[in-house]
């Protein structure tokens, strides 16, 4: 109520939003919406004219193919129980448990787990879980993905059921948290294997 006037009054005055995207391939006047792509590291200059507010987002992506852990926000760590043991090996046709560990270090709120399953490795339960402010479950062919409503500084605990099916050298990608709305804030742990072998 305070501000809008101000805004549509200058509108009217002709400030409208002008943006200029300068790269190494040039400068850009913008008319929205816009969207473009550019190499990596390539910089990029902004020059914002006007009274219009403007939403601008800049990201990128990459494929980590040795993935190390990740620990400025989060300390994740997974292991494997089966025959209620710890365990480093697994055994066909024996139901086991993904057990997750999240180490916040700060308070943290709308967060969401990943926690990739193996190759070998198919859901024993698809029912909702009961982690510490766990609040709903997603379950994909290839992960879990666990919506937490808020955290504190502290230790939590996720597990998944699982029945083990396949034998061979497996791989477990990287369980990750990260803040909903803020994905920058996050933390992983690195890829790791695990050997599937037959049940005795």
């Amino acid at each position: 109520e305070t501000i809008l006037p101000d805004f549509l009054q200058q509108k009217k005055a002709g400030r409208i939003a002008n943006l200029q995207v300068t790269t190494s391939e040039g400068t850009k006047e913008v008319s929205f919406p816009y969207t473009f792509k550019t190499a990596a590291n390539n910089p990029i200059n902004v020059r914002y004219t006007g009274t219009e507010p403007v939403y601008f987002t800049a990201y990128q992506k990459q494929w980590l193919s040795k993935p190390a852990s990740f620990t400025d926000h989060f300390v994740v760590s997974s292991e494997f129980v089966q025959d209620n043991k710890t365990v480093v090996q697994l055994e066909t046709g024996k139901n086991a448990t993904l057990k997750v560990t999240v180490q916040a270090k700060k308070f943290g709120e709308y967060l969401m787990l990943n926690i990739p399953i193996p190759a070998g490795c198919s859901y024993a339960d698809k029912s909702q879980g009961y982690g510490p402010s766990e609040i709903h479950r997603e379950y994909f062919k290839n992960e879990v993905a666990i919506f937490i409503e808020n955290i504190g500084p502290g230790t939590y605990t996720y597990t998944v059921p699982l029945e083990v099916r396949y034998e061979g050298l497996q791989t477990l990608n990287p369980a990750k948290i990260e803040l909903m709305y803020f994905p920058t804030f996050q933390g992983y742990n690195g890829l790791k294997k695990v050997e599937v072998l037959e049940g005795k």
